[in-house]
């Protein structure tokens, strides 16, 4: 093998080697952006499902009373009246109007 023919197959072989580096830059790259597309369409599904959630939570009345039971009683009301054989105890749960600032 002569000096021209060796000098051309290593010109050949580094060219075939950058190539190969070049091409599997570009998969890694592709891979990194399929990964990314594949995160933010996880993302937003989960985003829908949590919408869709909400939006069936309102629309069913058993629901929405619930939650105003929930309130009721963290405010310290309730359905029940508790009474005696002398009637209702307690004071009501009422407040007298008032003018604003009063």
């Amino acid at each position: 093998m002569g000096l021209a023919e060796g000098i051309g197959l290593a010109i050949m072989a580094a060219g075939a080697g950058s190539t190969a580096y070049h091409q599997k830059r570009q998969r890694d790259k592709q891979e990194r952006m399929l990964d990314q597309q594949e995160q933010q369409a996880q993302e937003k599904a989960e985003r829908q499902r949590e919408q869709l959630a909400a939006l069936e939570d309102a629309r069913n009345p058993n629901n929405q009373d619930q939650e105003r039971r929930r309130k009721a009683l963290a405010s310290g009301r309730t359905n029940t009246i508790l009474t005696s054989p002398m009637g209702a105890s307690g004071s009501a749960q009422t407040q007298r109007k008032t003018l604003l600032g009063q």
